[in-house]
């Protein structure tokens, strides 16, 4: 287990949005962001398919994709760490790269996981899990 604190990665999750903007979509559906869920395609191929799952790590290139793929190697999770995942979900995939990570957090990761791939901004995402974790750490 890593060293990486809850408290840590919640300023991550914040470094990301500003790193790509508030206004950024994850562009499900495009070339190496996605797996699509027809399985017609391999993780590899480069595919536009709607309702193709969302990537920790995008496949034409060695980078995180999701929100929460570039908190995690933000906080030093290599991307070749985070693949084996690709099918998880945020809140199953943090207790593997967070030692204290907490309920609140896990909670909030997952709703706002759930918006990203639901096609919102990232700082509508954002906002849901600084909402989300506030009510549960009460």
């Amino acid at each position: 287990m890593r060293t990486i604190t809850d408290a840590q990665f919640r300023v991550a999750v914040a470094a990301a949005v500003a790193e790509r903007g508030d206004d950024f979509i994850y562009p499900r559906g495009t070339c190496g962001w996605c797996v699509p869920d027809d399985g017609t395609h391999s993780i590899s191929e480069a595919v536009d398919v709607p309702g193709a799952a969302c990537l920790y790590v995008r496949t034409d290139v060695d980078e995180p994709a999701c929100l929460f793929g570039l908190a995690l190697t933000t906080c030093g999770v290599r991307p070749d760490e985070l693949r084996p995942y690709e099918a998880w979900a945020v809140n199953d995939v943090l207790p593997l790269f967070i030692a204290d990570v907490s309920e609140a957090t896990q909670c909030a990761a997952g709703e706002a996981q759930r918006e990203q791939d639901e096609g919102q901004t990232w700082g509508a995402a954002l906002e849901t899990f600084r909402r989300v974790a506030a009510e549960l750490d009460d």
